[in-house]
């Protein structure tokens, strides 16, 4: 018998779903998740994979602490992953304890919409005992790896990031203060929650701001882009979410 869908998605509803009260008890609870999946007896690349969607679900879990409400296809798109390989992941850290999914519909026309991804807490039982009965499973994930960035990080320039970032514009665009303003503006609505509450490091989200903005100029010189601020907008945000991915790099032995 299919069950009834009775949380309408909203601000709300996301509310009421928030499982921590602070980024550091999110980051401490991921941490611990984290330590646990590398410790299962798993193939390395499913080890990745589940890394790298619950370092996923964290990112997108900053404003509402602990809860995500990504879509299991945009997942997909992101991570580079079918969605058939999503979902299974996600069943997988939902059978450990890790998550809960929850179905929503949508108050305009009450039908369903994608489900929001809770992360739990840590609960009090072994949860490392858990996860080693579910390791000795017999594993069906995809055998996909995901492409994972280089750490290229530059030390950090003794002028303020957004000096460093008008002053590139100024550079290659020329002195144009409102599309400064608009471009700069992009980049705070992206990554003020990833570092407000110290969630990411601040260096780190600026060094990939900054990266995105120059692949956004740079593009110009090879295509047509009448609208700058929505073309950075769009890579801005694919490179978050390979950041995010990066997040899993030398957690696991090649």
């Amino acid at each position: 018998m299919r069950r009834t869908i009775e949380m309408i998605a909203g601000e709300a509803t996301y509310t009421n779903l928030t499982t921590f009260e602070n980024i550091e008890q999110l980051n401490k609870t991921v941490r611990h998740y984290k330590d646990i999946i590398t410790d299962m007896d798993l193939r390395q690349d499913v080890k990745r994979n589940l890394l790298t969607i619950i370092e996923y679900i964290k990112r997108h879990s900053c404003r509402f602490f602990g809860v995500s409400y990504k879509g299991k296809r945009k997942i997909a798109a992101d991570l580079e992953m079918s969605d058939k390989t999503i979902t299974r992941l996600c069943k997988r850290l939902e059978a450990l304890g890790f998550v809960k999914q929850y179905a929503m519909k949508r108050s305009s026309d009450m039908q369903q919409t994608v489900n929001a991804i809770v992360i739990q807490p840590i609960e009090h039982k072994n949860v490392r005992q858990e996860a080693t009965k579910m390791s000795d499973q017999k594993n069906n994930i995809s055998l996909k790896q995901d492409p994972l960035l280089h750490n290229t990080y530059q030390p950090a320039a003794p002028v303020s990031f957004y000096r460093r970032f008008k002053e590139f514009v100024s550079m290659t665009i020329g002195e144009d203060q409102p599309l400064v303003s608009r471009l700069y503006g992009v980049y705070k609505a992206h990554t003020t929650v990833l570092t407000k509450y110290g969630a990411y490091e601040q260096e780190t989200v600026e060094h990939v701001g900054y990266k995105a903005l120059r692949a956004s100029v740079m593009a110009m010189k090879s295509k047509r882009i009448n609208n700058l601020p929505g073309f950075y907008n769009g890579v801005l945000d694919r490179m978050l979410d390979r950041m995010t991915v990066e997040e899993t790099t030398g957690i696991l032995p090649e």
